[in-house]
């Protein structure tokens, strides 16, 4: 988890807009406790808040193209990075570093606007161009990853949280009353809007596209529901082929590997995949001091079969903010 703001305008001091992208990051600087970054022009400014799971050393953000041009703030993880490098090296682009983050300011330079079809992973990011004048951004195809806006004249606001924007002098706080109701029946909002006045929540599997202060957003893809006539035992090994190849896609870290165990049976699945070749893996269940299981003893037992060194961070302390860093597989 990291966590990425960042706001444009059609003129403002490179040195101010800096401070107020800082300001903004540090209301969500528990997204990413082991670095910062930033960037301001005389249009636009990004921050990052990061933590750190590939290329822990290079891997800083906000990280730029080669000649400068193209700057990216990203939260989240592609799994397929190391296929798109390899083809990207085969079109020409040259590499700085081994983290997932360069492989979206290639793309970009390659494929444009269609870079996020060819995304695997979980993801929401920004890219300025400074050339053009444009911000590009875009969400993941299940909305995993979250991202939120705001525009008032001109002027573009963006955020991994709406806490983010209140540092920002342009962001107006003012209650959406209308779907006050909608709401308190069911405790969220379907929709792109949120309770925030003007704040909206860019959707899964969409883009966003500001540039001379006109914003635009369109859906990059859309999942396909194609049943195909096949036995029940053909079915059962297809899921359990799509369960592996997906574990194996989220074990790629330079950090240990950790899992959510809640003792049930879709986390022991995940575990057990998890581990099959990797299995010095880490296992939280059961938080004790928040009182939100009571399978404290559980996992540790289907670790046992799952995992060859497994821990249990019953606490939860030292598994989200202790050492070392974990690259988190849910269940």
């Amino acid at each position: 988890m990291c966590g990425i703001v960042g706001f444009t305008s059609n003129g403002h001091d490179p040195a101010a807009a800096k401070r107020t992208a800082q300001a903004m990051a540090d209301l969500i600087r528990h997204r990413g406790p082991d670095g910062e970054g930033y960037y301001a022009d005389t249009r636009a400014a990004l921050g990052h808040r990061r933590l750190s799971i590939i290329d822990i050393d290079g891997g800083g953000q906000p990280m730029f193209n080669e000649d400068g041009a193209l700057v990216v703030v990203f939260n989240g993880e592609i799994y397929n990075y190391r296929a798109l490098r390899t083809r990207l090296q085969r079109l020409g682009h040259r590499f700085a570093t081994d983290s997932d983050t360069e492989v979206l300011l290639h793309g970009y330079e390659a494929w444009g606007t269609a870079l996020p079809r060819r995304l695997r992973g979980m993801f929401a990011f920004a890219l300025w161009d400074r050339r053009t004048g444009t911000l590009f951004c875009a969400r993941d195809l299940f909305g995993i990853k979250p991202l939120y806006y705001y525009q008032r004249g001109r002027q573009l606001l963006f955020a991994s949280e709406i806490k983010a924007l209140l540092a920002h002098p342009a962001f107006e706080k003012k209650l959406n009353e209308a779907r006050l109701p909608d709401w308190l029946s069911m405790e969220y909002l379907p929709d792109s809007e949120t309770l925030f006045a003007g704040v909206y929540e860019l959707p899964p599997a969409h883009t966003l596209l500001w540039q001379d202060g006109r914003l635009t957003t369109a859906r990059y893809a859309a999942p396909q529901f194609r049943p195909r006539p096949g036995s029940l035992r053909h079915y059962a090994g297809a899921i359990g082929d799509a369960l592996a190849d997906s574990a194996a896609a989220h074990r790629i870290a330079d950090v240990p590997v950790g899992c959510f165990l809640s003792g049930g049976v879709d986390s022991s699945l995940v575990v057990r995949e998890t581990a099959r070749n990797q299995p010095a893996v880490q296992c939280c269940g059961g938080l004790r001091r928040a009182g939100l299981f009571r399978a404290a003893r559980r996992p540790r037992r289907r670790c046992r079969a799952g995992c060859a060194a497994a821990r249990d961070h019953s606490d939860g302390g030292g598994f989200f903010c202790g050492q070392p860093r974990y690259s988190v597989v849910s269940g």
